[in-house]
């Protein structure tokens, strides 16, 4: 039996023959589909994935050329300097040419990004809260902070005496 030269139509059941457009029994129209239409999409040339390929990688080069930032490289930060050359500068800025009435007193090295309390200590007796960091080039940044000096002459409480009974 030759199964590709007879079809039957769906609609009736009726043999019909291969390549015929209608049933002769009842009419039904019959449709052919291309193989093309429905099987397999077409692969496309070698060449074309390789381009494109190609066209990806390069672009992604582009964005990450772009994207990298070469002024983020973090600068590399000021060594800290000493205690006693950090109070010996010190004393040569807040003490006039020839006059070492104020000596300057830091409790530790001064770095870069953080803050150390250093104190100024005059002749007469008064002292100054001086407030010393480093900036990005390494020199010594000075903060005093406002009120910070004591006059002369002026009289603290002491921390721990108690209201109404005089300090022994």
């Amino acid at each position: 039996m030759d199964t590709a030269a007879s079809t039957s139509c769906p609609h009736c059941g009726a043999a019909a023959p291969a390549g015929a457009a209608r049933c002769a029994r009842c009419g039904f129209a019959f449709v052919e589909q291309e193989a093309s239409r429905w099987g397999r999409l077409p692969r496309p040339p070698s060449r074309r994935l390789a381009a494109g390929g190609t066209a990806l990688a390069a672009a992604a080069a582009v964005i990450v050329l772009i994207a990298r930032d070469d002024t983020a490289a973090t600068p590399e930060l000021p060594a800290p300097v000493p205690a006693a050359r950090a109070e010996h500068d010190l004393e040569l800025q807040f003490n006039p040419p020839g006059d070492d009435t104020a000596a300057v007193v830091c409790p530790g090295p001064i770095r870069h990004q953080a803050r150390t309390r250093c104190e100024a200590r005059y002749a007469n007796g008064d002292t100054q809260l001086l407030l010393i960091g480093l900036s990005e080039r390494g020199n010594l940044d000075v903060e005093i902070p406002y009120p910070a000096q004591r006059r002369p002459g002026l009289e603290l409480a002491p921390r721990f005496a108690k209201p109404g009974r005089p300090d022994s």
